[in-house]
């Protein structure tokens, strides 16, 4: 998916997913995938830091972060915001670095419950809702939307291994060595 809301955009619908859990009982569980660049991760992260300044609920909502990014690492660091009504630190999960563990890791941490804050078809995991319900979930920002920057992150390519010459130099040692002990076998 190419699709990526804006870090306000992204902050407010987690702080209503979490204000909707709350008032139904329950652990607001959000989800952050970021790809394998470094830039494809600031908006969730950006997105996080913000929730951290402008919740006042009682609540720790649990973040299912993962991809191949180091971004979800970063959110393992995201400090508590330090103002009077200050809320308690979002609980950061590692969910994997590959869709279908995310996924899996998505839909064993919401367990059988449904979400209280939208209709939901009965037949559909809430993991499966994020991804086709987009609005709700931070997904990783495709290349067309970090141009020109997704050329920093390309990989280059490595120059080709050259052959050593060392090992032609030890068969010829070795076999010239073989060949003295054969004459010097047949001259004694």
């Amino acid at each position: 998916m190419t699709w990526q809301p804006t870090e306000t955009g992204l902050a407010t619908t987690w702080q209503v997913a979490i204000e909707a859990e709350l008032e139904a009982g329950s652990q607001a569980v959000l989800g952050m995938e970021t790809g394998p660049g470094i830039l494809e991760g600031v908006v969730p992260l950006l997105a996080l830091q913000m929730l951290a300044e402008r919740r006042t609920d009682p609540t720790r909502p649990l973040l299912m972060a993962g991809g191949t990014g180091p971004a979800w690492l970063a959110a393992l660091f995201t400090p508590p915001h330090q103002k009077p009504p200050a809320s308690p630190r979002v609980n950061v999960l590692f969910a994997g670095p590959d869709v279908a563990t995310w996924l899996a890791s998505h839909a064993l941490s919401a367990g059988s419950r449904p979400r209280a804050f939208q209709p939901q078809p009965t037949a559909m995991t809430t993991a499966m809702h994020d991804w086709l319900f987009p609005h709700q979930a931070a997904l990783p920002t495709g290349r067309r939307e970090t141009l020109p920057w997704w050329i920093v992150n390309r990989p280059t390519a490595s120059p080709p291994d050259a052959p050593d010459p060392a090992q032609d130099w030890l068969a010829w040692i070795s076999m010239v060595a073989v060949t003295l002990l054969l004459l010097l076998a047949l001259v004694a």
